[in-house]
């Protein structure tokens, strides 16, 4: 998700007319081509502000995180390049869109999954005179009544969908469950958040307010079979870049935990400790990795901190294979905040 002065097609979300028109065309284009390379899936954004966030906050590990806290987020300029957008004038530049792209999308069987606005603002007082109306669970609700179509979706962010709820520990299930069991969940974006509406920092997945396990059994649940995808990976590493090793160690999370249940190497299970990873400890744990896992430039990140961790991700690991939401590495944009 770009800013508005970055975005590929601006003039779709600034209600410009006849450049919307000319970049809603070359969508529907996209589309067609899509479906004769055989690819079944498109995601998209309509967003005016990007992904808005705030000073980045020390993590575990020494990482650092991306946290988002309204009362210290800076609107200046007042207002973007598109000036007031009401949540009337943004309903009408989306709807203009859906109803143009999404008949496209059905004749050519292509599903398209929208992200959600990250993060969700406030009513009324919006950001820098943007309402964002894909900022609400009442808001996504409203999005896929508008074309009754098995090709209109989400990409649903669990990330973004926890930052727009009060108390997403108790409340992301139920948010999960009424798009998933309308099959409007096309793919998902498997992140943890500490904290809430207005206020929170992205975690690790298994140290966020949200239990992912029980997430991940939920997507069994309403018979989930997309694919389930690490987003906004922490940063090790400078800021600003693709961190290989931070990917690499929420990648070797899952693929190390595979090959543990299916090719019997058992001592991954037992390198760790709580006194923590020296030399051979990491060697135990990153030697299988390395036969499953490759990721960006050869990186395979930092090894598995801590039996509760091994425990928690070995459950999910047994979910996620009978459910059939295997990890990809398909996307390589994960840090570009989409």
């Amino acid at each position: 998700s770009s800013y508005i002065t970055n975005a590929e097609n601006p003039n779709i979300m600034l209600g410009k007319s006849p450049e919307r028109d000319r970049e809603i065309d070359d969508i529907c284009q996209m589309i067609r081509n899509a479906s004769l390379a055989g690819i079944p899936a498109l995601k998209y954004n309509l967003t005016i502000l990007g992904v808005v966030s705030t000073a980045r906050t020390k993590g575990r590990g020494g990482t650092s995180n991306r946290t988002f806290v309204y009362d210290e987020a800076k609107q200046e300029p007042p207002l973007t390049e598109a000036g007031r957008v009401t949540e009337e004038m943004s309903w009408e530049r989306i709807t203009y869109f859906l109803k143009r792209v999404i008949p496209v999308a059905e004749e050519y069987k292509v599903r398209m999954a929208c992200h959600q606005h990250d993060p969700a603002m406030p009513r009324i007082k919006g950001f820098r005179g943007v309402d964002r109306v894909l900022g609400t669970v009442e808001g996504m609700k409203r999005f896929v009544s508008i074309m009754p179509s098995k090709y209109h979706g989400f990409n649903f962010c669990q990330g973004t969908v926890s930052e727009m709820l009060k108390d997403p520990g108790k409340e992301i299930y139920d948010v999960i469950r009424h798009f998933g069991s309308q099959g409007k969940i096309f793919n998902v974006h498997f992140r943890n958040i500490k904290g809430g509406f207005l206020n929170f920092q992205e975690t690790f997945p298994d140290e966020g307010d949200v239990d992912m396990i029980r997430a991940m059994r939920v997507y069994k649940e309403i018979g989930y079979d997309g694919m389930i995808m690490p987003d906004h990976v922490h940063f090790f590493c400078a800021p600003g870049r693709l961190d290989y090793p931070a990917l690499s160690k929420w990648m070797a999370y899952w693929k190390s935990l595979v090959a543990k249940k299916e090719k019997g190497f058992g001592a991954l299970a037992e390198s760790e400790g709580p006194g923590g990873t020296g030399p051979s400890q990491q060697r135990s744990v990153r030697e299988p990795v390395q036969t499953i896992v490759t990721v960006g430039r050869g990186h395979l990140g930092h090894a598995v901190r801590g039996e509760e961790n091994l425990s928690h991700l070995e459950r999910m690991v047994k979910i996620i294979v009978r459910g059939r939401c295997v990890p990809s590495l398909t996307d390589r944009r994960w840090e570009a905040g989409s």
